[in-house]
């Protein structure tokens, strides 16, 4: 995932937390802003990327696993700031949201909000 981020989509994309097996991206919010379109396109070519990435790398550990990568993505608005004194934290409806869309989502797919797919709709 790093690999991916770092080559397709700095300075708009970028890793905020890693905590368990699950990965949370943030987009720039100066770019989602002023481009939502662009913002939303970016965020599913990435996760596309990631997920092609993880799954060609579990083909190789054959068949006796039952390691998957799903995908949930929302847009929207967000509270962050400093919690307890010690890390930056984001955190909200649209994170709950997110968390919800890849728990539910099948293995090695990805699951997007309405907002997103509206979004996302038009850029293309």
């Amino acid at each position: 995932a790093n690999a991916v981020v770092e080559r397709e989509a700095l300075p708009y994309v970028y890793i905020h937390e890693i905590v368990g097996d699950s990965l949370l991206l943030l987009c720039n919010a100066e770019f989602m802003g002023r481009f939502p379109g662009r913002t939303a396109a970016i965020g599913i070519y990435v996760a596309s990327k990631v997920q092609k990435a993880v799954d060609e790398m579990l083909r190789s550990f054959g068949s006796d696993h039952d390691m998957y990568l799903r995908i949930g993505i929302a847009s929207g608005p967000l509270c962050a700031g400093v919690v307890d004194g010690r890390s930056f934290r984001v955190f909200g409806s649209t994170i709950h949201l997110s968390q919800r869309l890849e728990s539910m989502c099948p293995r090695s797919q990805i699951a997007c909000c309405s907002r997103f797919a509206a979004q996302l709709r038009e850029e293309v």
